[in-house]
């Protein structure tokens, strides 16, 4: 839901084509091994309509933190509780009760917003045998996401309030060092924090931060369609998708993939408000898939 903001059919197309491959991954689709790239998709659009809503209230002087968190809250919480109430019922039933108590605290996490680092110190590798077990796994990107809720508008708030001129470049400049985080953690082989924690997946929201921070206010006007626009957005799109595709090739640089598919995501969003892109993204089909992507997420097996 793209709740303050003028809406964009295109961005729930992009979210049916995140939410889509995720779960054909993790339902074990051999033809889309990349398909938990997804994610990183659902980070860029998360960035950029967040950013969106807070620049527009900070610059106006209505941001109010706690009408912000609130909305949040209401947002996510209602969802995610049935969702986490009905898993400990089927545990309850039907799962081994020595087992019981590791479920719980992943519902616990969950719901505290800390279920990347739970899952981070407990069961290591997203691949490893641990993580194939945790009927809550999928909840860790969901504590990225509020970790980032939290973080993000007070940050924005605070220099706002210094320097309204550095608001930008500050969101520029925390964007790169999250990025230089992320490879300098690659390289030393920090590969499961590096899955899991917001220092080095805040880059991913920060891509969409940026774009909605350094978009023309007039873009919409200026979106029409053009032959290079098109090429954009159409390219954006058929990144996206490759990177679903050739997950396999990546070898060792997997990680890298998920930046590709970043690049993919800030094309569409910057150039598909118009033109073919724009045109697929807004079938019908992909954006009720894509109104009810965090539901189909939150239910789906996770793992």
């Amino acid at each position: 839901m793209q709740s303050g903001t003028s809406y964009r059919r295109e961005i729930d197309g992009l979210r049916a084509c995140a939410v889509v491959p995720v779960v054909l991954f993790h339902l074990g689709a051999g033809w889309l091994p990349g398909g938990f790239l997804g994610v990183d998709v659902f980070f860029v659009i998360s960035g950029f309509l967040i950013t969106r809503i807070l620049l527009r209230d900070i610059e106006a002087g209505t941001f109010s933190f706690a009408e912000f968190m609130v909305r949040r809250i209401l947002r996510i919480v209602p969802a995610m509780l049935t969702m986490i109430v009905a898993t400990l019922a089927v545990t309850w039933f039907f799962v081994f009760r020595p087992d019981q108590p590791g479920i719980g605290g992943q519902a616990v996490a969950a719901l505290l917003s800390v279920a990347n680092i739970y899952f981070w110190r407990t069961t290591g590798n997203y691949w490893g045998p641990q993580a194939e077990q945790s009927p809550l796994l999928h909840t860790w990107s969901l504590s990225v996401e509020e970790q980032f809720y939290l973080v993000a508008p007070l940050c924005f708030w605070m220099v706002h309030r210094v320097a309204p001129q550095r608001l930008r470049p500050a969101i520029l400049v925390a964007t790169l060092a999250s990025f230089g985080l992320f490879l300098y953690s690659l390289a030393v082989g920090r590969l499961t924090s590096t899955f899991y924690l917001l220092p080095t997946r805040a880059w991913e929201l920060g891509a969409g931060c940026c774009l909605a921070a350094f978009l023309p206010s007039d873009h919409r006007i200026r979106s029409e369609p053009t032959p290079w626009r098109d090429t954009a957005g159409l390219v954006g799109l058929g990144l996206i998708f490759a990177t679903f595709v050739l997950a396999p090739w990546a070898g060792k640089n997997l990680n890298w993939m998920a930046s590709l598919t970043v690049v993919g995501s800030v094309l569409v969003l910057a150039f598909a408000q118009a033109g073919p892109c724009h045109w697929l993204l807004t079938r019908q089909p992909l954006t009720w898939l894509g109104k009810a992507s965090y539901s189909i997420y939150l239910w789906h097996t996770g793992r």
